[in-house]
């Protein structure tokens, strides 16, 4: 992009902007955007206003900027909105997705019928099919609701365990087309089309965001990744000179952990290969969804070439890390739990791991028990652990574990040196699906005296750097507009109070009722920097501010050091990039007053603790690391669904989808 740059019409100087900045940017243009149409008495918006807001509009605009960005994804994002109602409100999408819904309660039937058929190999299965038949039988939507009302027979008395599992799992298939079934078809297609103004409404107005939003952009020179990778398509789409001279430029195009690629990366691809692209993926491995990643690419992709259609698939299922125990345990788990429609990948057929490191065998070779461990556990009124919770549980089991391990030298092989010895702390690592107990496991950790080390993002946003930096800009405002007020004098015990002065709350009320501000040294220093205000950057401003107030010495006479440290050599990174955006101490004031009001914060990795130490982790971080010893904790913890109950959600399917509001209710 910066190599072409006068061909889109920009200058060379291209800058990324911070996804915050830009964030309040948008923020700004919504609540403009907003405003007018308020002023206008526009009948669709008033209609959105009345259904979805309640006090304010304020959470109505959040799922209008969240949607916004999901549709950043799309290249074609215009012309996918321009073309949204007649996409996806003709008569034609609206059969197409009855019959998947169709198809949906069809899938569960045969499910019911695969169960039967394995129920009929243990027991007498004749009075079940008596009651399922007329289900079985059932070819359209009226014939379904009307067959569900099913009794399950009762098992034979002494039914195997086996036996009760698949009866269960029949249960469950009826209940959950009950679940399907609530209304009759025409409600729901109804209920469907009475979401049409809303849809109407919302892509208007992220049509007007965007265009504001990518003005604001060009005229600034600065630009999100997501618009680099959209301007680097629009080059080699629209122009053949630039896109031959890219696709002649390379022998080969390699891409690695391919299951994580993106729609826009796959699209830019496509345009520059000629059939020389080699891709290295594992489905298996796609836990970056959240980030934009599309799975589906690698999966169609690995099924067109599995029948050597535009290409050729190799399976590499060798695995050279783990043992055999490990392999063999993961793979029984697997090939019972992931197909096509759960995890992307048929395991049992093509994507079981074979053990590929013989040196476990040959030189690693131990008495020792290598085999999956799985702890079940039920807490009684006589149990130790009755007034724990969950995680907490789960820390004293793992921790005890981890001790027995260490005072009975358990021997692992140390792939490093090549031979076996016994195992330290640092060969074990904790893993768990999210940060929120890692706390917990810290303190019963110390409490039995084993070191662990914590390996996670935090949020800065709420941090004392964080206010005191803000305080004191805010100081500076202060002084250079020569009042002294509310805000002056809370920003002003912020800074008396905190590791930098620790000033006594008796000297505090006395500075401040005597008015004495001028005589401390807090003053002196704001006032140094005021005055010298005029020759100072951003960068420079909060580089003067941490000098002259002393941060690093300062900032080993708190606790969390290492982390604090983190912390300001972040803002000092922040302040250089918001420099480039011409930033100035007010435009970064506002900034780090928003904060608060941004879902994702800022976040930066930490680690805190010694080399010889267990570590914990959530999986995320864990990926493309090794360990001898892994315990998977809190696998009881649900999956998050709560952007499921939003009001308005995106689908790169189904497209966008808000509630409708028919009789008082919303589905």
């Amino acid at each position: 992009v910066n190599k072409y740059h006068d061909v889109l019409g920009l200058n060379n100087n291209i800058k990324i902007v911070d996804s915050i900045s830009i964030n309040l940017i948008k923020k700004d243009l919504l609540d403009e955007i907003f405003l007018r149409y308020y002023e206008s008495k526009n009948v669709l918006f008033s209609k959105l206003i009345k259904d979805f807001c309640l006090k304010d509009d304020k959470e109505l605009k959040e799922y209008i900027l969240k949607l916004n960005n999901s549709l950043d994804l799309k290249y074609d994002k215009k012309e996918y909105l321009n073309k949204y109602i007649s996409n996806y409100f003709s008569d034609e999408y609206i059969f197409k997705v009855k019959e998947e819904y169709l198809d949906l309660l069809k899938n569960n039937i045969k499910k019911i019928d695969e169960y039967l058929n394995e129920l009929s190999i243990e027991i007498d299965t004749t009075d079940f099919y008596n009651v399922f038949n007329p289900l079985l039988k059932s070819d359209n939507y009226s014939d379904i609701v009307s067959n569900l009302n099913i009794n399950i027979p009762k098992l034979p008395n002494g039914s195997s365990d086996l036996v009760k599992g698949i009866k269960e799992d029949i249960k469950k298939c009826l209940d959950e087309l009950k679940e399907l079934t609530l209304k009759d078809i025409d409600t729901i297609i109804l209920e469907y089309k009475s979401t049409k103004d809303y849809i109407d409404i919302i892509t208007s107005i992220i049509l007007e965001l965007d265009e504001l939003v990518f003005d604001y952009k060009k005229k600034m020179n600065t630009f999100e990744f997501v618009d680099i990778a959209k301007l680097a398509i629009d080059l080699v789409m629209n122009n053949s000179d630039i896109r031959e001279e890219l696709t002649n430029s390379f022998d080969e195009i390699m891409i690695d952990e391919y299951q994580d690629t993106s729609d826009l990366q796959e699209l830019f691809i496509s345009l520059i290969s000629k059939n020389n692209t080699y891709m290295v993926g594992d489905i298996k491995q796609s836990i970056y969804r959240f980030r934009n990643a599309n799975p589906d690419i690698f999966k169609e992709k690995y099924l067109e070439y599995e029948k050597n259609n535009n290409g050729i698939k190799i399976d590499l299922n060798k695995n050279f890390r783990s043992r055999n125990e490990v392999l063999n345990n993961i793979n029984r788990i697997f090939n019972r739990v992931m197909d096509l429609s759960y995890g992307g990948a048929e395991y049992e057929k093509s994507h079981q791991m074979i053990f590929g490191n013989t040196s476990y065998i040959e030189k690693g070779k131990t008495n020792e028990k290598y085999d999956l461990d799985i702890y079940n556990y039920e807490i009684d009124k006589d149990s130790e652990y009755k007034n724990f919770d969950k995680s907490e549980i789960e820390a004293f089991i793992i921790a005890n574990d981890i001790k027995k391990k260490i005072d009975s030298k358990y021997k692992i092989y140390d792939k490093d040196n090549d031979i076996v010895r016994s195992v330290n702390y640092n060969d074990f690592v904790i893993l768990v699906d999210r940060s929120t107990k890692f706390t917990k496991f810290k303190e019963i950790f110390e409490y039995l005296h084993i070191p662990l080390t914590i390996y996670k993002d935090i949020d800065i946003s709420d941090s004392v750097e964080v206010s005191l930096i803000k305080n004191i800009l805010k100081l500076i405002e202060c002084v250079k507009e020569n009042r002294i007020d509310d805000t002056f004098r809370y920003s002003y015990i912020s800074i008396a109070r905190s590791y930098l002065f620790r000033l006594s709350d008796n000297e505090i009320f006395s500075i401040i009722n005597n008015n004495k501000y001028e005589d401390t040294i807090i003053y002196k220093y704001v006032k140094e920097i005021t005055d010298k205000l005029e020759y100072f950057d951003l960068k420079d401003l909060i580089y003067e501010i941490k000098e002259k107030f002393d941060f690093d010495n300062k900032v080993i006479t708190a606790t969390d050091i290492e982390i604090r440290i983190a912390i300001l050599e972040y803002f000092m990174n922040l302040a250089k990039d918001l420099s480039k955006l011409d930033y100035d101490y007010h435009m970064f004031i506002k900034y780090l007053d928003n904060l608060k009001n941004v879902s994702e914060g800022i976040n930066i990795p930490i680690s805190v603790g010694d080399n010889n130490s267990v570590r914990i982790m959530t999986i995320h971080k864990s990926k493309g690391l090794e360990y001898s010893i892994c315990y998977y904790s809190m696998l009881g913890s649900p999956f998050n669904l709560s952007e499921l109950k939003e009001k308005v959600l995106f689908d790169n399917k189904y497209g966008i989808i808000t509630p409708s509001y028919i009789n008082g209710y919303s589905d």
